[in-house]
């Protein structure tokens, strides 16, 4: 019912237009106002674990037990800011000004600054006060005021989560059917029949393909949710959803840097690098969720370990994080780079006999 709530809240901000063109005012502000409302309630729990929270002394710095997803983690935070569908959205859909983005250049890193500023204390402390008690670190900012009875700063760390949650699906759900309407069903409105009996008016169906598109995707992240319910922890979960939209990262490198580049070249790395990300990062989380163990996961399909997911050409001292987001990154831009060869393709997207490629 969750999921269909946000369905709806989406369709009612995104789907009353269906000018692609249009700025939702609405949308807008309502993201504006839930994130100054999290960036409120993270401050407000640094400020508490900095003055209202009385550690023993001599508490060490969190250690992490395993390292290895440090640096996938801290990659995918940089290329998150450029991938995200919500990013894009916001940052190009809504942009009603070519001056806000020169606000937003220092706006958005102060953001950043601001809401990551209380993390280490609060994973500091909740290491020092709630970890020998089995809370998993996920639960810090609602557990460590609770352990200390400030219930009304819990609920507003609650509130601060739910209203993040809540605007980036949103968002995102509305982004995702903007893209499937104009790239996918668009072009099969305009070449099938849709036409007859419209007056070449499809402002209809447009507006309900885009709504469909919204209750699909909800109800795919739904599905999706209650696979792995109970099996992983919130940040593993948002890692390998980032991972699968960092492999968007070098066709999104090659139009900045090569806009030239072939578009068929752009999908073959896209495709290279989700087919990998599926067969080492997905595949393996989906199985562990599921309680089930097959052997390929460990000798490989037809005996071959170099090709197994968790020792993918030797890379076993890897993370599973890891080995997936740099696999994908490398493969994804080498395709590119080989199709681009392939096709002897010049500026222009021509081949040298000048056919269109």
């Amino acid at each position: 019912y969750v999921a269909l709530v946000m369905a709806l809240f989406a369709m009612l901000f995104g789907t009353r237009r269906a000018s692609v063109a249009e700025h939702n005012r609405g949308l807008v502000l309502a993201m504006a106002f839930e994130s100054l409302f999290k960036l409120a309630a993270m401050l407000a729990l640094g400020v508490f674990v900095w003055l209202g929270l009385g550690l023993p002394q001599g508490v060490p710095a969190p250690q992490a037990a395993d390292s290895g997803g440090f640096y996938p983690l801290v990659a995918l935070g940089v290329l998150a800011m450029f991938t995200l569908p919500h990013q894009f959205h916001v940052g190009v859909v809504e942009c009603r000004d070519e001056r806000h983005v020169l606000t937003a250049r220092w706006l958005f890193p102060l953001y950043l600054v601001l809401i990551a500023l209380p993390v280490l204390p609060l994973a500091r402390a909740g290491d020092a006060l709630l970890a020998g008690q089995g809370v998993p670190s996920d639960l810090y900012v609602l557990a460590l005021p609770m352990a200390q009875s400030h219930e009304g700063l819990a609920l507003f760390a609650f509130l601060g989560g739910l209203s993040a949650a809540t605007g980036m699906v949103v968002v995102s759900t509305l982004t995702l059917s903007l893209m499937i309407g104009n790239h996918w069903l668009a072009p099969g409105l305009l070449r099938g029949g849709w036409l007859r009996g419209t007056g070449g008016d499809l402002r209809g169906a447009v507006l309900a393909q885009r709504r469909i598109g919204i209750v699909a995707v909800m109800l795919l992240a739904w599905a999706y949710s209650r696979l792995i319910a109970g099996n992983d922890a919130l940040a593993d979960v948002g890692a390998v959803s980032f991972s699968a939209l960092a492999t968007l990262a070098p066709a999104l490198g090659f139009a900045i840097w090569r806009p030239q580049t072939p578009p068929r070249a752009a999908i073959a790395g896209i495709v290279a690098g989700f087919v990998v990300w599926v067969w080492l990062l997905l595949l393996p989380v989906t199985m562990d969720a599921r309680g089930v163990a097959p052997a390929w996961l460990q000798a490989g399909p037809f005996g071959i370990a170099g090709l197994s997911p968790d020792g993918f050409f030797g890379l076993t001292g890897w993370s599973r994080l890891g080995r997936a987001v740099g696999v994908s990154l490398f493969l994804g831009t080498a395709v590119t780079l080989l199709v681009m060869g392939w096709r002897g393709a010049t500026p222009g997207g021509r081949t040298p006999e000048g056919m269109d490629f």
